[in-house]
């Protein structure tokens, strides 16, 4: 099972904007599930992550009824959908009547790891968290509480912040024994790198399917 969480700077898109990563993963075996949320302005940040984990639990629980494997979910994202995904992966499911490890890996790409740069750009006339809320939004600063493996992608046509954040991402992943890999994607833009997902021939998808592959052999 591949959950994908879609990007668009919180305020932006639906499910059916990104349902096209399908076609890199359906044909290696897995069935994908997109999850939909509330955007910004409709729902505030701590909303949207309460769906993105709330969306995680019901595709456990349901996994079944489609021909999906429970013991086997990953997960994957881009941008915004990265932010939401990593958070996710700091909950404790045991406290949902869910396995600690519910997610057996992640691969998060050109993600936002940290809010208070975003707080300092003009993210901040829409994104309206106390501080908080950010804190507790950053998942940068609680890599600790992740579980589970964590692949980390960035495009080399990312702006600055994007690779920092990136960087800073895997290298606290690192020290909290979670990073799975860390790939640097040439030639693309923040956005490219998005389409990309769709073409199995792709680096992103081959490096995301060979990521969850080790792991598919452990569950």
């Amino acid at each position: 099972m591949l959950i994908f969480v879609h990007g668009g700077a919180w305020k932006n898109f639906s499910k059916d904007d990104v349902a096209f990563v399908a076609d890199a993963f359906v044909p290696a075996g897995m069935h994908v599930a997109i999850l939909n949320f509330t955007n910004l302005p409709a729902a505030r940040l701590p909303q949207m992550v309460a769906q993105v984990r709330k969306g995680i639990e019901w595709v456990y629980r349901n996994a079944r009824s489609f021909g999906g494997d429970p013991a086997r979910i990953h997960l994957a994202a881009h941008s915004s959908g990265a932010h939401l995904s990593a958070m996710a992966l700091e909950t404790d499911w045991p406290l949902r009547g869910l396995p600690v490890d519910t997610v057996k890996s992640a691969a998060l790409a050109c993600g936002v790891y940290d809010l208070e740069p975003a707080l300092l750009s003009a993210r901040s006339s829409y994104v309206k968290i106390t501080k908080d809320e950010e804190a507790a939004l950053s998942p940068l600063r609680n890599t600790a509480a992740i579980p589970c493996p964590v692949f980390v992608v960035y495009a080399e046509g990312d702006t600055d912040e994007f690779q920092r954040q990136s960087l800073e991402f895997a290298a606290a992943l690192e020290r909290s024994g979670k990073l799975a890999g860390l790939l640097r994607v040439p030639g693309l833009n923040h956005f490219e790198l998005m389409e990309s997902i769709s073409a199995p021939d792709q680096a992103v998808p081959r490096a995301m399917l060979a990521h969850m592959n080790v792991h598919f052999e452990e569950a």
